[in-house]
C-alpha cells in the first residue's frame, strides 16, 4: 500500500485539495499505511499531515514510515 502512493488515481486527491482555501494542515482517518499523506507531503511540504487507523499493524507501519 505505501508505494501505491505514486499511482494515477491518487492525483485525485491533489485536485480536490487544490479546489478548498489555503490550509496548513491534513489528518486522514482509515489512512491505512499512508500513501495519500506521502503524496500530499511530496507536493505540499509545508504542509502539516497527519492520519490514523483502525488496523493496529497499518497504524504502527504508517508511524514508522
Amino acid at each position: 500500500m505505501w508505494e501505491s502512493w505514486n499511482d494515477p488515481h491518487r492525483t485525485q486527491i491533489l485536485t480536490a485539495l487544490a479546489c478548498i482555501p489555503p490550509f496548513k494542515s491534513v489528518y486522514e482517518l482509515g489512512t491505512g499505511a499512508g500513501p495519500n499523506l506521502r503524496l500530499i507531503k511530496k507536493h505540499r511540504p509545508n504542509v502539516a499531515i497527519g492520519g490514523s487507523d483502525g488496523n493496529a499493524g497499518l497504524a504502527a507501519w504508517g508511524s514508522e514510515h
